[in-house]
């Protein structure tokens, strides 16, 4: 062999091993270049949470207000306390002044006439008999007189017939009496009442619900009626300084004094983008979180009203007005939407053979690629579907796939692993 043919074959032979090494480099580097990043790779222990969509407002509390305005100068006793809870016609308050007591004595006479006069009606009713009685023997009498001839004794006869006559009017006309009189009794009464609330300045509720003094002269702009008519331009949400009546050493003719709040009914008003408002509509069901407690309180979208850039979305509540009769302005959570399943960092998603999912790592740092199915998104995380039984079918009549689990360990950032396989 000579001396060249002895040089082509080390040549060769180098060439060989070289290629090997390389292929041998190559297969380590695909088998633990993933490893070695993922152990490098910040990584996230996934569990089942929660997510809500919502939307942060500062919203006018709107309440059915019936305002009770002075009807005369001087000083107010009033007969509840702040945030009492009253029913219908209750004696709020009376003017300390000048009130004649005349028409109560009066009204207390006219119960008592009614009461006198109730029980005889029903005596009359309990002897309706003794009537029948009468009757009866009027009719034996005219018979009798009929057949006597001897006047003495016709004369008689007679005298006991008028009696008995005249006994059985009396009682007949007093049973129409009393049912007059009773009616005429109430009907003054009524007017008395009448006549007491508004000459000795009495003030009765008009129906049930809170009572509160305290005024922020935002209670005719915010009324529910005119509400319903304002453009989201309208709203204003500046703090007023609010007077309570109840401390007022003197109350002028005309000015309001107390209110009584519906507190079964009431309203939130959020003025909101349009963009976030779009998939609101009126009749939806929804839930509120108030920031400052927490309480979250279901209600009713009743009313929607847009311009170019913003929406004025009129909320229906029906409870725990208590909690917040006193406040004007509320900041609040609208909860559009909870989404419940595997909560996974945005960021670890990645797209693999078309399919969305995450590179998930065992105990021994071995590298999975697990589809995923998407229920929510946002820039931070995203709710995995968990499927049944660990399988997850992305489309209808498509396959099944292996998906995460609670307490998968997933690569936060699985786009390195991408990368680094894809070189």
């Amino acid at each position: 062999m000579s001396k060249k043919e002895r040089e082509r074959r080390r040549k060769r032979k180098k060439k060989i091993r070289l290629g090997i090494a390389i292929v041998i480099t190559i297969y380590l580097l695909f088998a633990f270049l993933p490893s070695f990043y993922s152990n490098n790779s910040d990584t996230y222990l996934i569990k089942k949470e929660e997510i809500e969509k919502s939307i942060a407002s500062n919203v006018v509390v709107i309440k059915n207000e019936s305002i009770y305005h002075s009807k005369g100068d001087g000083e107010l006793e009033f007969h509840y306390d702040e945030g009492d809870k009253v029913g219908k016609k209750r004696n709020l308050a009376n003017h300390t002044s000048g009130v004649n007591d005349d028409y109560q004595e009066e009204i207390e006479k006219i119960d008592k006439k009614i009461n006198q006069l109730k029980e005889e009606n029903k005596s009359l009713i309990i002897f309706s008999d003794d009537i029948d009685k009468i009757d009866k023997e009027i009719d034996a009498l005219n018979e009798e007189i009929s057949k006597i001839t001897d006047d003495d004794e016709k004369d008689k006869l007679e005298e006991e017939l008028k009696a008995k006559i005249e006994k059985k009017n009396k009682m007949t006309q007093d049973s129409g009496f009393v049912g007059k009189t009773l009616q005429e009794l109430e009907k003054n009464k009524e007017d008395l009442l009448k006549e007491s609330e508004n000459n000795n300045k009495t003030y009765y509720s008009e129906d049930s619900g809170i009572v509160s003094y305290q005024f922020d002269g935002y209670e005719e702009f915010y009324s529910y009626n005119n509400v319903l008519n304002m453009k989201p331009k309208d709203i204003k949400l500046e703090e007023k300084s609010i007077k309570n009546t109840r401390k007022l050493d003197n109350i002028e003719h005309g000015q309001p004094i107390m209110k009584v709040i519906d507190d079964f009914k009431w309203y939130i008003l959020a003025n909101v983008s349009v963009e976030k408002s779009k998939n609101l509509n009126k009749g939806d069901s929804i839930r509120i979180r108030v920031k400052d407690d927490s309480q979250e309180i279901q209600g009713e979208i009743v009313n929607l009203k847009s311009d170019k850039e913003n929406t004025l979305v009129l909320i229906e509540l029906n409870s725990y007005l208590y909690k917040y009769y006193k406040e004007r302005f509320l900041e609040v959570e609208i909860i559009l939407r909870r989404y419940e399943g595997l909560k996974i960092p945005s960021k670890a998603i990645v797209k693999k053979d078309g399919l969305k999912g995450v590179y998930t790592k065992n105990i021994d740092s071995i590298i999975n690629f697990k589809p995923v199915k998407i229920l929510y998104q946002d820039d931070e995380f995203v709710i995995a579907d968990q499927g049944q039984r660990g399988m997850i079918q992305l489309k209808k009549d498509e396959e099944k796939y292996n998906t995460v689990e609670s307490y998968d360990e997933v690569i936060i950032n699985g786009n390195l692993i991408d990368k680094y396989l894809d070189e």
